[in-house]
């Protein structure tokens, strides 16, 4: 089945972090969330052992981390590793989303976050994201071109079955203590669930 797609400014909103791992005096004691926490583990919780900073009490406010946010990548050497996405699944109000990453937060009136947090992951997102990345020695992603990559969007009911499927499918490597999937076994998955219709066929 080939589901439409939308662009995902019109279904989420996008925020490209400026809090840096720098504590200043004067400014409210945070965990920061940072780059590696992003690419080594696809999903983000509470309890894990997060740097310690400070920031503004707007970046706060900006850049506290919720679950159900997505986080990706921006920057890299490698083009090929711009677009890496963790979901966050627990957070305390200290937890805040740091540098060199974009937080993603979908609105759940038409969007199940575990099904977009694995479109992107697909190949296609990654294409497009490497397509996009800008550089010579270093490469990012613009906020633009981040909010206008185009995503296979069924309707909700559909999201939903597809995510089981692929938390269920690729939950096998997490219980053999792997915290992350590598592109190629999500492409195999993703590719498979593609098949998933309403009535389950």
């Amino acid at each position: 089945m080939r589901y439409p797609t939308r662009r995902l400014k019109t279904f989420a909103d996008v925020n490209i972090s400026n809090v840096d791992k720098k504590s200043s005096a004067g400014q409210l004691p945070i965990r920061l969330c940072n780059y590696t926490d992003v690419y080594n583990n696809d999903r983000i919780r509470d309890n894990r052992d997060f740097m310690a900073a400070t920031a503004t009490p707007a970046q706060v406010d900006a850049f506290r981390l919720r679950p159900g946010q997505i986080l990706i990548t921006k920057d890299s050497e490698i083009a090929e590793d711009i677009g890496v996405s963790a979901i966050v699944e627990s957070a305390g109000p200290d937890l805040v989303c740091g540098y060199h990453l974009a937080a993603i937060t979908p609105d759940l009136r038409q969007t199940d976050p575990r099904y977009l947090f694995w479109a992107l992951k697909s190949q296609q997102s990654q294409d497009q994201f490497t397509l996009e990345a800008s550089g010579v020695t270093r490469f990012g992603l613009r906020l633009d071109s981040i909010a206008n990559v185009a995503l296979p969007f069924p309707t909700v009911d559909i999201q939903r079955r597809v995510a089981d499927f692929l938390d269920i499918e690729l939950g096998i490597v997490h219980l053999r203590g792997f915290e992350y999937c590598s592109p190629g076994l999500v492409r195999g998955f993703w590719q498979a669930s593609q098949s998933v219709s309403p009535l389950g066929g």
